[in-house]
């Protein structure tokens, strides 16, 4: 049980790292793209 907990703890700071970083990356790819 606590391993479940644990592992699913995991995924979803994964999860926000990612989602995080893919809204960092569009914004950036958006502001390059709009001087381009």
């Amino acid at each position: 049980m606590f391993l479940i907990v644990f592992f699913s703890a995991i995924v979803s700071t994964v999860v926000v790292q990612i989602y995080i970083s893919k809204k960092a990356l569009v914004r950036s790819m958006a502001k390059s793209g709009g001087r381009k």
